[in-house]
């Protein structure tokens, strides 16, 4: 109940939104950690409702990675078939996510995947690879951020010159390679922010 400014008593806001959209900052703030917590999409489709509850409220962007709570857990990439992979030319920079939980399914536009491949996810997070120079990057889906992390080729020179990445001088032979196949990462995140990925073959 919100006090009314002409009466002492409390009584029952008036219907409309005007009634939601004056919610104490704090209480609205408390609302929407309540709704993060059951998923990611939902908090930020709770934070478009009106400006105030958007100003209320942490903002998931350039959170996205650096802060566990705004990883989206549930969801995965919804596989296309039909031959078309993410980046192919018929989806138009489109990518789709399944929710495990509810079943949802949403169309997030990705171009990054025009010369990247996916090397895993973990946390929902993606772990892509670039297509010519190896770098990788971290990819949160549904907020866009991203981390840039060093190049995979020189690691892989160093770890295995007996199968033939030491003479490997762009990206163009790790397809043939099979170096895709059976990669796993995980990916940890500090208080402080700090993010570290682990890769293994």
């Amino acid at each position: 109940m919100i006090p009314c400014s002409s009466s002492k008593r409390h009584r029952l806001p008036p219907r409309g939104g005007e009634s939601w959209a004056s919610l104490h900052e704090d209480l609205v703030q408390l609302i929407g950690w309540r709704v993060l917590l059951g998923d990611l999409l939902d908090y930020i489709r709770f934070r478009t409702v009106c400006s105030h509850w958007n100003s209320s409220t942490v903002s998931p962007h350039s959170r996205g990675l650096v802060d566990p709570r705004f990883h989206p857990r549930r969801w995965m990439m919804f596989p296309e078939g039909h031959a078309l992979y993410p980046g192919h030319p018929n989806l138009g920079g489109y990518v789709r996510f399944f929710n495990l939980s509810s079943g949802t399914l949403v169309r997030v536009h990705l171009p990054l995947f025009d010369d990247h491949v996916v090397l895993d996810s973990t946390d929902g997070l993606l772990l892509l690879l670039h297509e010519r120079d190896t770098a990788i990057r971290i990819l949160h889906p549904l907020t866009g951020d991203i981390a840039e992390l060093p190049p995979l080729l020189p690691l892989m020179r160093q770890l295995e010159p007996q199968k033939g990445y030491h003479c490997i001088s762009e990206y163009s032979g790790i397809r043939e390679l099979g170096f895709l196949r059976g990669v796993s990462a995980a990916v940890n995140v500090t208080a402080a922010g700090k993010v570290t990925v682990i890769v293994g073959h």
